[in-house]
C-alpha cells in the first residue's frame, strides 16, 4: 500500500480501525522507508470519527462534547497551522480577527482548509500531536483528499 492510498484511508469518513489494522499501520513506510505517524493515532481499538468535508456541514456535529483538529492555511500551499479546540467557529474568528498574537497573526494563517471532528478531547489532542509531526507533503495530501481547492471552509459554516 503506497502512503497516497494511506492518506485516501485516512481521509476517509469514518474510520474504524482495529488494534490489528494499527499495528499494519505502524510498519507502513513511505517511499523514501520512513515510518508513516499515523498509526500511533489509530491506537484505540474503534476510531469512527468522521472528517466532515464542506458539504456535509457542521450543524449535526455541534454539541458539548464535540472536539475539532483544524488546519488553518495562509493561501494554496502556503503556511500551515494545526490547532485544537472546542468550539470550531468561534476559534477559527479568533485567528481571521488577529485578537490572539502568535503565529497565525503574524504569518497571516487565516483560512480553514481541514478538519476532524473528535467526541473525546485525548483522542482530539492526541491526533493533533500525530499531524503536527507529519512531513509537510502528507498535510497537503490530506488537505487536498477532502478540499482539493482549498476552499475556506469557516465562510461555508457560517453561511450554512
Amino acid at each position: 500500500m503506497g502512503n497516497s492510498l494511506l492518506i485516501s484511508a485516512i481521509a476517509a469518513p469514518m474510520i474504524s480501525l482495529s488494534k490489528r489494522a494499527a499495528i499494519r499501520l505502524v510498519r507502513r513506510t513511505d517511499g523514501a522507508g520512513a515510518k508513516i505517524c499515523y498509526a500511533p493515532c489509530a491506537r484505540s481499538p474503534k476510531r469512527t470519527d468522521s472528517v466532515i468535508p464542506a458539504e456535509a456541514g457542521i450543524q449535526e456535529t455541534l454539541g458539548v462534547n464535540t472536539y475539532y483538529v483544524y488546519i488553518l492555511a495562509s493561501k494554496k500551499n502556503g503556511t500551515l497551522y494545526t490547532g485544537v479546540t472546542n468550539n470550531l467557529l468561534r476559534r477559527v474568528d479568533q485567528h481571521k480577527s488577529t485578537e490572539i498574537p502568535g503565529f497565525t497573526k503574524r504569518y497571516h494563517v487565516h483560512k480553514l482548509v481541514y478538519f476532524e471532528t473528535f467526541g473525546r478531547i485525548q483522542d482530539a489532542i492526541k491526533r493533533e500531536k500525530c499531524i503536527k509531526r507529519w512531513k509537510r507533503q502528507w498535510k497537503l495530501r490530506l488537505i487536498e483528499q477532502v478540499n482539493p481547492l482549498w476552499r475556506d471552509l469557516f465562510d461555508e459554516l457560517v453561511s450554512s
